[in-house]
This record gives C-alpha cells, sequence and structure tokens, in this order.
C-alpha cells in the first residue's frame, strides 16, 4: 500500500492512498481510499471521505460442506466489496468535549451470503446481491484527564437488498449508546456503565423482534499484578428479555438472548 497527505494550505487537507491485497483463491483487488479535510476554526473541521474495501470469504464459506446432509461448499465464490461514502462535521467546543455529525452511502456487492439451493435443498454461501445502506451518526464525546469519560450516540441506517427491494434481515434502523467510565482509584479502578438500545429487526420470516434497551455494568482493575488487567461484569442487568433473528441454518426465526449474567475478565498483556 502506499498513502501520502498533502498539506494544500493551513486549513486544507488531501489524504490518499491505495492498497493492493492477493488471496490465492480468489485473485488480486485493488482498493483506494481518500478524505478531504478542512478546518472551518480551530476547533472545527468538515471531512469528506470516499474509499473501497473488501472482505474475502473464509475457508468456512468456501469449503464447509457435510456429504450433501445439510451443506455443501463452495470453492468458486468471490470476495464482496463495499464502496463508502461519508461527509462528518467535527466540533471541539470546550476542553472536554466534543461533537460529531455524520451521514454516509454504502453499496455493497456480491454480498457473501447463505442460502438454499433449491435444486438439493442444499444450504450454501453465495455472492447474492448489492446492498446499499443509508444513514447518520451523532454523537457526543467527554474526555477529563482524571479518566472520566462518556459517549452518547444515535445511528440511524436504511438499508436496502436490490435484489428483492427489501429491507435485509437483523438490520435495525435505530441504535442508541450511552456510556459512561468513571474512575474510583485514579489510573487503577474504573466502573463502567454501558447503554444499548437497539429498535426491532426484521426475521427470515418476514416478522420482526421486539425492540430491547440492555444495561450493562462493568468494574476494570489495571495492573491487578504486573501487566494482568481484570474485570467484572454484570450484564443485562435488568434481565430484559430480548431476542436476535436467527439464519438459514437456525430451526428458530428468533433466538432467546441471555438473561442477567455475571463474568469475569483477565487480560495479561505481552
Amino acid at each position: 500500500y502506499i498513502q501520502d497527505e498533502i498539506r494544500l494550505t493551513d486549513r486544507l487537507t488531501v489524504n490518499a492512498g491505495i492498497r493492493r491485497d492477493y488471496y490465492h483463491q480468489t485473485g488480486a483487488q485493488l482498493n483506494p481510499r481518500a478524505a478531504v479535510i478542512y478546518k472551518l476554526t480551530d476547533t472545527a473541521a468538515v471531512k469528506l471521505l470516499a474509499g473501497r474495501a473488501f472482505r474475502a470469504p473464509s475457508s468456512y464459506e468456501l469449503y464447509y460442506q457435510d456429504s450433501g446432509n445439510t451443506a455443501k461448499a463452495n470453492p468458486n465464490l468471490q470476495p464482496e466489496t463495499i464502496k463508502t461514502y461519508e461527509a462528518v462535521f467535527e466540533n471541539r467546543f470546550s476542553e472536554h468535549w466534543m461533537a460529531t455529525f455524520s451521514v454516509f452511502h454504502y453499496q455493497m456487492n456480491d454480498l457473501i451470503d447463505q442460502t438454499i439451493d433449491p435444486d438439493d435443498n442444499l444450504m450454501q454461501y453465495r455472492n447474492i446481491s448489492q446492498v446499499t445502506a443509508d444513514g447518520y451518526e451523532a454523537a457526543l464525546i467527554g474526555k477529563w484527564q482524571n479518566g472520566l469519560q462518556t459517549r452518547a450516540s444515535l445511528a440511524s441506517a436504511a438499508t436496502l437488498d436490490k435484489s428483492t427491494r427489501s429491507k435485509l434481515a437483523n438490520s435495525p434502523a435505530h441504535l442508541v449508546n450511552f456510556g459512561l467510565i468513571y474512575p474510583l482509584l485514579e489510573e487503577k479502578l474504573f466502573a463502567g456503565l454501558d447503554i444499548k438500545y437497539i429498535s426491532k429487526r426484521k426475521t427470515l420470516s418476514g416478522g420482526h423482534t421486539d425492540d430491547a434497551v440492555i444495561t450493562n455494568l462493568t468494574l476494570t482493575y489495571d495492573n491487578v499484578l504486573n501487566n494482568l488487567d481484570m474485570q467484572l461484569g454484570l450484564y443485562n442487568l435488568f434481565d430484559v428479555k430480548y431476542e436476535h433473528p436467527g439464519f438459514i441454518e437456525h430451526l428458530q426465526d428468533t433466538i432467546e438472548q441471555d438473561g442477567r449474567t455475571f463474568g469475569i475478565k483477565l487480560t495479561y498483556r505481552f
């Protein structure tokens, strides 16, 4: 890959690059990316971004089969690609607070998805369609030197499968997130609050899951021992009943998720 940043004026910058990848199963992919950044003031900027990316099929998607019982391989599967266009406004309006607002358009081609072959009723991964997504995201971010952090965001997106002229399954129209990290002991012990709202989602049968608000609490201790961090978590604090849409390999149209759970995570850095 090659990338360069060109500062045209004190306020106008262009960042551009191109990358080449090669996979022996699917060949070469060439993907450019560019951004134009204009500083309106010392604290505010507008960004225009465009790019192309790809995802090569995994070995599982290419070769998984079970001797003709339920699934068959597809070694001819091609990469899925995406073109992205985004406009962003950022403003750091005080020492601690920053706001962002962005609008975007995504176009995905040759999307890899699991389908049923009507000739033999076996599941197979195929490049099935062109999908578009249009939406916006707004966020308010706060940071302090003592480690206190907060973030609130709202995202909205409309997805469309061009082949069926319908909305994608498992694609929520709205997501709302609120996060807070509070230092109990400076640089050592942090309490975290995470609240997520997810709107209803379409299922494969054409139904919908209910919307839900999920609340998680965490307690993180950095460097309990040398390079060892520990986190305690209480997830789905209010024991909300919610479901995810099922997929072709599932018998259920929706799959119930865990209620209130407790977890411990240890992370060692070396």
